[in-house]
């Protein structure tokens, strides 16, 4: 049962038809139910186990996951919560901002259906998604629709995208393009460690920057060093000097522009 921990106040009157069968907690609300405490100004703790909360919602679960609203429903019988107004739900770092979130206490799990913006102060990204789901058990983010992952130096745009808040590294699913001020990637699978800036890049993928277009089965890049290598049925665009390298395997280092192809090495000039 959810259980009234604290309030000033804390009314009950069978006789009253409106509020029958009804707990009315008004004042600095405690709320806990199993391992989830809820804070607010105002509830009304029906029998059936079911709260209204109302004003400065807050609820904790764990050591670092807050949930901030204005107005929530939530049902104990199905451990399930939706929080309405200006929400915040923040865990470490994170911080993810949307107009409402539903969760489930008992799987762990909260997401958004209404668009969300999720801001990381540590690796400074700003991501955008109209759907999402977060899994505190796995620390695992999920965005669907319109992804957005903006950064200092690139922007991200994608269909699906999975990120893990301790590995902090980026999942891509579908077509997949990431822009900065030199360069453009592309890739339909792949990922991305934001903290090593390291990543692959797989099903069509291509890298280009300026006059060079690198192509193959499998792209893995290393951001810090300018370097990268690809597997599989390769090519090497080069639009100023008008040929093409063509291979199985091949490394690329940005800052020398040298390009090693082999393996069934081809260089075709035009």
């Amino acid at each position: 049962m959810i259980v009234i921990e604290n309030a000033d106040d804390v009314y009950f009157n069978q006789n009253d038809k409106k509020y029958k069968d009804v707990n009315r907690a008004i004042g600095n609300v405690r709320l806990r139910h199993e391992n989830m405490l809820m804070f607010c100004d105002s509830a009304h703790v029906h029998k059936n186990n079911i709260v209204f909360a109302y004003g400065r919602i807050h609820v904790k679960q764990g050591d670092t996951l807050n949930i901030y609203g204005d107005s929530m429903k939530y049902d104990g019988a199905k451990h399930f919560g939706q929080l309405r107004g200006k929400i915040r739900m923040v865990e470490n770092d994170l911080k993810l901002e949307s107009d409402s979130i539903d969760f489930d206490t008992e799987k762990h799990i909260a997401y958004y259906t209404n668009g969300a913006v999720i801001t990381s102060q540590k690796n400074k990204n700003v991501l955008r998604s109209k759907k999402g789901s977060y899994h505190s058990s796995s620390k695992d983010l999920f965005f669907k629709d319109s992804v957005t992952l903006t950064h200092p130096d690139y922007t991200l745009w994608s269909d699906t995208l999975k990120y893990n808040v301790t590995s902090r590294t980026a999942y891509f699913f579908g077509p997949t393009v990431i822009r900065s001020k030199e360069s453009t990637i592309y890739c339909e699978r792949g990922w991305y460690n934001t903290d090593k800036e390291k990543a692959k890049f797989s099903h069509r993928a291509y890298f280009n920057k300026k006059e060079h277009t690198l192509r193959g089965d499998t792209i893995f890049y290393d951001m810090k060093n300018g370097k990268g290598n690809a597997h599989g049925n390769i090519s090497l665009l080069d639009t100023t000097n008008k040929f093409i390298l063509y291979g199985n395997y091949g490394e690329y280092e940005e800052a020398t522009e040298n390009m090693l192809v082999t393996d069934s090495a081809l260089m075709v000039k035009f």
